[in-house]
């Protein structure tokens, strides 16, 4: 494992790459063996996983009027970074802040190895009500 402050400095600009959608830095940040859980999905390598991202945003800014990213270090326990990442979008008149959680683990290369997302109690519930109040079909990028 790598030490404390070097885990929390590499989660960090990795997911202020990600705020940005610069896959390219992000990548930066992943180890080639990296390993996402996303829900039942799993992700691996780099290349999937900076794919699952991209699409996921290209799909926002393509059915939504208005999408900001923003991202927090919540903190760090046994070589997993906690972030809390914070979804603000807008369709019309209809806004909503999206917050979904992810854990990075970093190795001993310095390098993300094993990312897991988690979304807190009734965000995913509320995204998808959000999507029908505007009429948008969730069928990717949810």
């Amino acid at each position: 494992m790598t030490p404390a402050s070097a885990a929390r400095e590499t989660v960090t600009d990795l997911a202020l790459a990600l705020d940005a959608d610069d896959f390219a830095r992000a990548g930066c940040h992943l180890d080639a063996e990296c390993v996402y859980e996303l829900g039942d999905e799993i992700l691996r390598g780099p290349e999937a996983i900076l794919s699952s991202y991209e699409e996921a945003t290209k799909w926002a800014h393509a059915q939504l009027d208005e999408v900001h990213y923003e991202s927090v270090v919540e903190g760090e326990e046994d070589g997993t970074v906690t972030v809390l990442f914070l979804d603000d979008i807008r369709h019309g008149e209809h806004r909503h802040r999206h917050r979904s959680r992810q854990h990075f683990t970093v190795g001993e290369s310095g390098k993300v190895t094993h990312i897991v997302h988690e979304d807190p109690p009734g965000e995913r519930e509320a995204l998808l009500d959000f999507f029908r109040q505007c009429g948008i079909s969730p069928s990717s990028g949810e």
